[in-house]
């Protein structure tokens, strides 16, 4: 893959969250923008945003499981501090899929 292509999915990952999510969260992004650039990869941000959201999940898991929280209104709000991970998830399969790969020879 053209370095170009890689440079225009990095630096949309890392402009998009900044301005969209938070300046904390652009700076998490980073790493896959570093490892997209580097390797030429953009599907680098899919498979970062799967990983992410996994450790969202586990996350979610063991604070219900040590908290045993009732299941009502309230639960969502429980959650707060996972939501910039959760936007972040977004901006990451966002910037998997902004390059056109139709036409590119697989390899």
């Amino acid at each position: 893959m053209p370095l170009a292509d890689a440079l225009v999915a990095a630096c949309a990952l890392v402009t998009i969250t900044g301005v969209l999510v938070s300046p904390e969260m652009a700076v998490l992004a980073l790493a896959p923008t570093a490892a997209i650039t580097v390797l030429r990869r953009p599907v680098i941000a899919g498979a970062s945003a799967v990983a992410l959201v996994a450790v969202i999940g586990a996350r979610i898991t063991q604070r219900q499981v040590a908290g045993r929280f009732p299941a009502n209104a309230a639960w969502p709000g429980l959650w707060e501090k996972l939501h910039g991970p959760g936007l972040l998830v977004v901006t990451l399969l966002v910037a998997a899929t902004l390059v056109d790969r139709r036409g590119q020879p697989d390899g």
